[in-house]
């Protein structure tokens, strides 16, 4: 099982909702764990409201309400189908610094609006504080959505949490706002799919490269799968 963790308080649903499609096409049966404050993918998706559920999406699966990482390794312990795991967590009180070494790959999404920027510091700031083995940095890659031109450093996040453990990959990736990304994320959310048709250049060759990084599978077998996942119908409410 390849479990994956993403950090932050900006709003990634459409991106992870996308990831998880794609991943999905190439035989990999994958859960998607929403842990975030704003319950983002809660709210950004089909999902059934109320108790825990698992809802059915695109040929993978959804589900949120876990109040400790502990909680979510006895559901899949019991439920050993997935071949990834994808988290977005921004919950302080989910998980340990020394669960930090159960994930395979770990990313903090950013945009530049102030809110974001602080509350994801907060949140790390509470997380790299807590209690827990030390077994050295903790290697951490940029992901920035929505970028603009403005005033804020590049590396802003970066010397904020100077102080802390990290080791940030020499590699990050960074997606600028196009207007026709934020139409498809809105469209998507009440109609209840994960059409990626209509995405901008640059949304879709970032999306692929993360589709990689996550995966480890070589970039033909993700374009392959990316290709599919255009053409596969909806499947989702179950």
């Amino acid at each position: 099982m390849n479990n994956t963790l993403f950090f932050g308080s900006c709003d990634i649903s459409d991106l992870l909702q996308y990831t998880c499609k794609i991943l999905s096409t190439t035989g990999n049966r994958v859960l998607l764990v929403d842990n975030t404050l704003e319950q983002f993918i809660y709210y950004g998706s089909q999902i059934h409201h109320g108790e825990l559920k698992l809802t059915e999406n695109d040929g993978f699966e959804i589900t949120n309400g876990f109040l400790k990482l502990s909680d979510l390794e006895g559901f899949l312990t019991t439920n050993e189908k997935y071949d990834q795991v994808i988290i977005h967590c921004n919950d302080p009180q989910f998980l340990s610094k020394s669960d930090l070494h159960k994930f395979n790959k770990k990313y903090v999404a950013v945009n530049n609006e102030r809110i974001v920027l602080e509350k994801t510091v907060k949140f790390l700031n509470e997380l790299f504080s807590s209690k827990g083995i030390d077994d050295g940095p903790i290697q951490l890659t940029k992901l920035v959505v929505n970028q603009v031109s403005c005033d804020i450093a590049e590396d802003y996040l970066e010397s904020v949490l100077g102080k802390f453990p990290i080791a940030w990959a020499d590699e990050s990736f960074e997606m600028m706002f196009d207007e026709n990304d934020f139409v498809s994320k809105i469209n998507n959310q009440h109609s209840g799919q994960s059409d990626i048709n209509h995405l901008s250049r640059l949304f879709k060759k970032t999306l692929i490269k993360l589709s990689e990084d996550i995966s480890g599978l070589d970039n033909k077998e993700i374009k392959s799968a990316f290709k599919q996942a255009k053409r596969r119908k909806i499947v989702w409410g179950k």
